[in-house]
């Protein structure tokens, strides 16, 4: 029986951060550690992930867009909605201008 399992989530920040605060709690409420890590491997895809940047350049640093779709989706307030699939892909899902989240 292995003391330490390892879990690719395929999630980020606030995604993974649920899954260790679960996984915390199923093991102070006393579960074996094989059924935390058979909850988490279960678990782990149906978090769904839809978020946005406020800068392009972190896309650009990351290889995610060009420079010059960058610079331009910058100075034209651009922002894409971004999803994460469960493979870990990003999957751009919508352009809205920044005068638009404001005011929602």
């Amino acid at each position: 029986m292995p003391s330490r399992y390892t879990l690719m989530p395929r999630t980020d920040s606030l995604g993974e951060g649920m899954l260790v605060r679960y996984a915390i709690d199923m093991k102070a409420a006393g579960d074996p550690i094989e059924e935390v890590h058979a909850w988490l491997e279960e678990h782990r895809f149906h978090l769904a992930h839809w978020f946005t940047v406020d800068d392009l350049m972190y896309l650009y640093r990351g290889g995610r867009v060009s420079r010059t779709s960058a610079t331009a989706g910058t100075l034209l307030k651009i922002k894409p909605v971004m999803h994460m699939d469960n493979p870990g892909h990003l999957i751009p899902m919508e352009k809205v201008r920044r005068l638009q989240i404001e005011r929602s």
